[in-house]
């Protein structure tokens, strides 16, 4: 007898709590579906959640990342509660039972590299009480910082000696292991010591400046660049400023250089 009424307490106790939740608006129920992450409460998470979620995440791979069901979302939440993942969500607007908001969100992953928050874009299709669709955007400016942290970080060593143009009209560059630099041109044949100046490399930008030995630039002129080594070992500059006209490649985009004798 005692077990019979456990059971029909537990019974009671469930359905309660299902349409205790089904009242819930749908922005309280977005609100609630993340609480338990603060105590990587699996089971209490996947509650908010119908059998058929589609959950999709945009931004870290070339093409949106899917999961389909509870089974293939729980697993992807027991990761992130693994990495002792945070979140911070702020609803931004409710139309019916879509809900809209801006979340930020970081873990160890991302604090090992040195990223405080990511921010997202999220959108919900909350039905009778439980999530049924969840879409996650992240901004590009998380990206950026993202892949600016990914990106393997390269030292003077990595791009000391000399650089030819991929382009026309020849071109190259000398980075000496001092810090200092010599752009020369191609004319007609004759090699121009066109540019010279001093260097600085930091969290992949170059930043160039002219001395006052400089044929074409003026002294002081500084030129920002970022940079990366390929992985065919080309050094890409990408132009961010520079205020030596000369010096600026005569195309936009990426400016491929290849080690040369």
């Amino acid at each position: 007898m005692k077990k019979i009424c456990f059971a029909l307490v537990l019974i009671w106790t469930v359905l309660a709590l299902a349409a205790c939740q089904s009242q819930m608006k749908p922005e309280e129920v977005v609100l609630a579906a993340v609480e338990p992450a603060k105590t990587a409460d699996l089971e209490k998470a996947l509650s908010y959640y119908t059998d058929d979620i589609v959950y999709t995440m945009v931004g870290f791979a070339p093409e949106p990342q899917v999961f389909r069901g509870k089974m293939e979302l729980g697993d992807w939440l027991k990761q992130q509660y693994a990495d002792q993942m945070v979140v911070q969500l702020h609803v931004d607007k409710v139309d019916g039972n879509q809900v809209y908001a801006t979340t930020q969100f970081t873990s160890n992953f991302f604090r090992g590299l040195g990223i405080d928050w990511m921010t997202c874009k999220e959108e919900y299709t909350v039905v009778k009480g439980e999530i049924q669709a969840w879409s996650c955007t992240v901004t590009q400016e998380s990206l950026e910082k993202f892949m600016a942290a990914m990106t393997p970080k390269v030292g003077i060593a990595d791009i000391a000696g000399k650089w030819k143009w991929t382009g026309e009209p020849p071109a190259y560059f000398i980075y000496n292991q001092d810090g200092t630099y010599t752009m020369i041109r191609d004319v007609n044949g004759t090699q121009i010591n066109w540019d010279v100046g001093g260097f600085t490399l930091a969290d992949n930008t170059l930043t160039l400046t002219s001395s006052q030995e400089s044929k074409y630039c003026s002294s002081g002129s500084k030129g920002i660049y970022s940079l990366r080594l390929t992985e065919e070992g080309r050094l890409e500059l990408n132009m961010v400023e520079d205020d030596c006209w000369r010096r600026r490649p005569p195309e936009e985009g990426p400016q491929l250089f290849e080690h040369s004798s």
